[in-house]
């Protein structure tokens, strides 16, 4: 579970990591940030302040030009993108393109579990009207962030974790995490966050993901049971062999988001092509995503097959 001491919040970084190896605050990303969050914001101030990261820009254009926002027309500027998506929308994906994360071959399963999440979080933001998808597709992105500090912290540690803590790691991994290393990714990850100065809204979410129900009532709660859900979806693979936890992930999508089982599937159905055109655009590799429906559909037919065979 979350460390639950504001005290032990504020010091767990500095405890467990020594500071050359925390990620600096991205300077531009936070500039941004704070800029896009008055409502006085000028968008050429926002161009402005990108335009002093080429990376940064080149990021802006792919996304606002993929098939996650499939805009009428193509935007060939930073300036129109701003005018286009909006300052709330540009600041969530300033934020979200900095994520920081491992690069490489061995990065695939990091990346496609950080990148699906973000959008599928995305998806059911926009499914349920949400007030900001942008900025839940930007907390589900940064939400495992603590997971690289942990691996590049206790690198002899992090290889033995999978097999040391077995199928718990799906159960309570939070939990496994503060066994092996005194430390878990959720408390980590919102640690950091919160000393590069992100706000509550972001880095509680973090905090939470995996016990929602821990998070303060409220848009804070609601956000962490988002992400609670869409990194269960990403990993419907994973799950698949364990139906406790698949009726878990569907009466949690039936109850926050009135989707049925069958609904679910055609939801997934629609985002595995954006999240590999979200990964191809902020340039995190070759991101394969499986067939998220087929999988669902599978397991809720093996589910279905055992229950007949069970009356019988």
């Amino acid at each position: 579970m979350p460390t639950q001491t504001s005290r032990a919040r504020r010091e767990l970084l500095l405890t467990v990591f020594p500071p050359d190896l925390l990620p600096p605050a991205p300077a531009v990303v936070l500039q941004v940030y704070a800029a896009a969050g008055s409502p006085d914001c000028d968008p050429s101030q926002l161009a402005a302040l990108l335009a002093t990261d080429p990376a940064l820009c080149v990021g802006v254009l792919r996304v606002a030009n993929s098939c996650v926002y499939s805009l009428p027309r193509s935007v060939a500027s930073v300036s129109r993108a701003v005018q286009v998506l909006g300052r709330r929308t540009v600041r969530a994906l300033t934020l979200a393109l900095s994520a920081p994360g491992p690069r490489g071959p061995d990065a695939r399963g990091y990346w496609l579990a950080s990148v699906g999440g973000a959008i599928i979080a995305r998806e059911l933001a926009v499914l349920r009207r949400a007030p900001a998808p942008d900025e839940d597709m930007a907390a589900a992105l940064l939400r495992d962030l603590g997971s690289e500090l942990l691996r590049g912290a206790f690198p002899v540690r992090w290889a033995k974790h999978p097999q040391r803590q077995g199928h718990r790691l799906l159960f309570d991994p939070c939990g496994a995490e503060n066994e092996t290393f005194g430390a878990n990714h959720a408390d980590v990850g919102a640690a950091l966050l919160a000393r590069w100065g992100l706000p509550p809204e972001v880095v509680e979410p973090v905090r939470y993901h995996h016990h929602p129900n821990q998070a303060p009532a409220g848009p804070l709660r609601e956000r962490a049971e988002l992400l609670w859900l869409s990194d269960r979806l990403i990993h419907l693979d994973t799950m698949a062999d364990y139906p406790e936890l698949i009726s878990e992930l569907l009466e949690a999508a039936e109850r926050w988001y009135a989707l049925t089982p069958s609904a679910m599937a055609a939801f997934l159905d629609g985002v595995v092509p954006k999240i590999e055109a979200f990964a191809a655009a902020i340039n995190v590799g070759d991101v394969h995503c499986p067939n998220l429906a087929a999988t669902l559909s599978l397991t809720l037919t093996d589910r279905l097959s055992g229950t007949r065979t069970a009356s019988r």
